[in-house]
C-alpha cells in the first residue's frame, strides 16, 4: 500500500493508506511524541522505521506500528557524543549500509554528521570553516560522498564527506546580487571573496 507520513504541532504522527479513498478507513495509526514534530520520515531497508524531530530538538524513533523504539530526548549539548550541538538540520537514509545519518550544527556554522544507532548517536565526521553562521540547507549524496550546504551566512559550500573532510567550492552571495567563487586551501578553509 502506499503511505503517507505527517506530522504536526499537536505531536502527533499519523500514516495514511493513500490509496484508500474513506478518511477513516485511510488512517492506519497515529503515535504521540509529546511534542510539535518539525520533521518526520521514513527510513529502513523496508521504511519500516520512523524518525520524528521536534521543535525542541528533541528525536524520537518509532516503528511503522506506531511502538516508539527510542526517546533520544533533548540531543542539544553533546549529544551524548561528545559532539556540541544546537540543532539538528537534516537527516539522510544510506539504504547500501542501512544506516540513518543526522545532520546537526553548531550555531558558529559546523556541521556534524552522526550515525543515528538504536540507542545511540555515533559521531561520523564534522563538516567545519565552510559556514559563519547556522546551516539551514543540506543535501548529500551518498553515492558520490558530496554534500552542498547552505547556510544564514549567504554561502553554498560543496563538500568532500569521506575523511578527512573538504570544503572543494564556496558560493557567496553579495549585496548586489552578484555572487563569487573560491577554492578551497589545503586546510578546508576558503574565502568567499
Amino acid at each position: 500500500a502506499s503511505q503517507m507520513l505527517s506530522g504536526s504541532t499537536d505531536g502527533l504522527l499519523c500514516t495514511f493508506n493513500v490509496d484508500e479513498a474513506d478518511e477513516d478507513e485511510a488512517l492506519l495509526f497515529v503515535a504521540n511524541t509529546g511534542s510539535s514534530v518539525a520533521k518526520c520520515g521514513y527510513f529502513g531497508p523496508e521504511s519500516q522505521f520512523i524518525y520524528a524531530q521536534s521543535d525542541m530538538e528533541t528525536l524520537q524513533l518509532w516503528t511503522d506500528d506506531a511502538t516508539l523504539l527510542t526517546d533520544f530526548g533533548d540531543v542539544r549539548g553533546s549529544a551524548g557524543s561528545g559532539v556540541p550541538i544546537d540543532y539538528m538540520a537534516s537527516f539522510n537514509y544510506d539504504p547500501t549500509e542501512q544506516r540513518l545519518y543526522m545532520a546537526a550544527g553548531t550555531n558558529g556554522g559546523d556541521l556534524h554528521l552522526l550515525h543515528v544507532g538504536a540507542g545511540s548517536l555515533e559521531h561520523v565526521q564534522v563538516l567545519a570553516a565552510g559556514h559563519a553562521g547556522i546551516v539551514r540547507g543540506f543535501s548529500w549524496d551518498l553515492r558520490t560522498d558530496r554534500a552542498v550546504t547552505g547556510a544564514e551566512d549567504g554561502r553554498l559550500s560543496l563538500w568532500t564527506t569521506h575523511e578527512p573532510a573538504r570544503t572543494t567550492a564556496a558560493v557567496s552571495g553579495s549585496g548586489s546580487g552578484a555572487g563569487s567563487r573560491s577554492e578551497s586551501s589545503s586546510r578546508g578553509r576558503f574565502s568567499p571573496y
